[in-house]
């Protein structure tokens, strides 16, 4: 019974596994696989404690480091001789390289030259809104301008009203009496021997007389009666020796459609303008557009005294216009067609509505606030 206790705790040598297989096989696992590969290929030292082999112990192989394969150095290629033709190939595509990137430069300098201007722009934009005062809108002014405007638009749409007493002063054009003075008498009733007045035969254009034909021959639209322009058309359909007059007395309508847009316009601005805090503008150039749109409708009824074969001279404008004050006495060399007072009336409104809007606007410091 001893000795089988003294077996049992006996240490067991790898080379014990080796010479008796059944230890081997029984205790195997009890070992790692570093010291089960030492104890079938090396010996056991009792004075390290570990399996050698010929070439010395397990841990100094271990700590030995394993040397890296040097890479070996790159091996510069031959220099190749190009041919002439070849070269010559090679700088052609360097030049063109070249030029690409030279021109790939002046597009990026253009831009950042651009990039910089808009820069400069912007802060002189900002320097500009930067100021120590600002606008507000007279209510005075406003009040003046939009009751100018209205005016406008009255005088132009007079032609819808048709009243008697107005239709002289607010007529386009107008139609002289070309009836010499010595036979503008008065005129005698025999029977009951009463005196009538010699009652003026002068004829008078309405301001919306050329609209309302513009519109019934461009859109078919029929508004209202426009006997001028009709005449005035059947004279440029049947031809004229001028090239300009024609298209004047065909396209000037627009002229008196704009004059009221842009009134219209004004008007409702400078209404908004007293009540508002918002700043309104352009009033002046609305009123030279308005000047430039009457001075074409003077300019076609001056075209509308011209006879077909006739040619513009811009010296007659003068007449028409004098001749509305200042009729021959006689009758002869007088124009059939001058200027009416309702077009010096809107001219006049609109020389003074630009008056106006020079002082659309005060100027106020921001002081005010300290």
């Amino acid at each position: 019974m001893a000795k089988e206790t003294k077996r049992k705790y006996q240490v067991i040598k790898p080379n014990d596994f080796i010479n008796s297989s059944p230890y081997f096989h029984s205790y195997a696992d009890a070992f790692t696989e570093k010291e089960r590969e030492l104890a079938l290929h090396g010996d056991y030292s009792k004075r390290s404690r570990a399996y050698t082999k010929d070439f010395g112990p397990i841990e100094e192989k271990a700590a030995q480091p394993q040397s890296q394969p040097v890479a070996e150095a790159p091996v510069a290629p031959a220099p190749v001789k190009k041919s002439k033709r070849e070269a010559a190939r090679e700088a052609a595509e360097n030049e063109v390289l070249r030029a690409k990137e030279e021109k790939r430069r002046r597009i990026e300098e253009a831009k950042l030259r651009k990039r910089q201007e808009r820069v400069k722009k912007i802060r002189r934009k900002r320097i500009k809104r930067e100021k120590d005062y600002f606008f507000i809108m007279r209510k005075g002014t406003c009040f003046l301008m939009m009751i100018i405007m209205l005016l406008i638009v009255v005088v132009v749409g007079s032609g819808f009203i048709g009243i008697q007493v107005i239709e002289p002063y607010t007529a386009l054009y107008k139609n002289p009496d070309l009836t010499p003075l010595e036979e503008r008498v008065d005129e005698i009733d025999p029977e009951t021997e009463e005196v009538t007045a010699y009652q003026d035969k002068s004829t008078y254009v309405s301001i919306l007389d050329p609209v309302f034909g513009f519109l019934k021959k461009t859109a078919g639209i029929e508004v209202g009666q426009s006997p001028f322009y009709d005449a005035q058309m059947e004279k440029v359909e049947q031809g004229m020796t001028d090239t300009i007059a024609p298209l004047v007395l065909q396209w000037f309508p627009i002229a008196v459609i704009l004059i009221v847009l842009l009134a219209l316009i004004n008007m409702i601005k400078a209404f908004f303008g007293m009540f508002g805090q918002r700043i309104f503008k352009r009033f002046g150039l609305s009123a030279v557009i308005m000047m430039i749109m009457v001075a074409a409708v003077l300019f076609a009824g001056y075209c509308s005294t011209l006879g077909a074969e006739a040619s513009l001279d811009f010296m007659g404008i003068l007449p028409f216009i004098t001749q509305l004050f200042a009729a021959p006495v006689d009758g002869e060399g007088a124009l059939a067609t001058v200027v009416g007072y309702g077009s010096l009336v809107l001219f006049g409104l609109a020389l003074i509505a630009l008056l106006f809007s020079m002082g659309m606007r005060k100027k106020v410091p921001y002081s005010i606030f300290d």
